[in-house]
C-alpha cells in the first residue's frame, strides 16, 4: 500500500471523527458548525487521495484450465507482454 492511499485513509478517519463530534455537539444542543465543515472537507479530501492512482485489478484466473480445455484461449495482457519480452 502506498503512502498516498494511507494518507487518504487517515483523512477519512479524521473526517468521520469530526462528523461524530458534530453530531454529539448537536445532541447536547451546543452546535459547532466548524466540526461539520472540517469533517466534510477531510472526508472529501481523503476519498480523493485514496482513489487516486488506483491500479486495475488483475483478470480472474479461476477456471483457466477449463477454459483452455474448452478451446477458449483467454489470456491476460500480462501473459502476452511476458511472451513478447521473453
Amino acid at each position: 500500500m502506498n503512502t498516498v492511499r494511507r494518507l487518504g485513509r487517515f483523512f477519512i478517519i479524521i473526517g468521520i471523527v469530526f462528523l461524530a463530534l458534530f453530531f454529539i455537539s448537536d445532541y447536547i444542543e451546543q452546535v459547532e458548525g466548524w466540526y461539520l465543515l472540517i469533517g466534510i472537507a477531510s472526508l472529501g479530501f481523503g476519498f480523493w487521495l485514496a482513489s487516486r492512482n488506483r491500479s486495475k485489478p488483475e483478470p480472474p484466473r479461476r477456471f483457466r484450465t477449463l477454459r483452455r480445455m474448452m478451446g477458449q484461449d483467454v489470456r491476460s495482457e500480462k501473459d502476452e507482454t511476458e511472451e513478447i519480452d521473453g
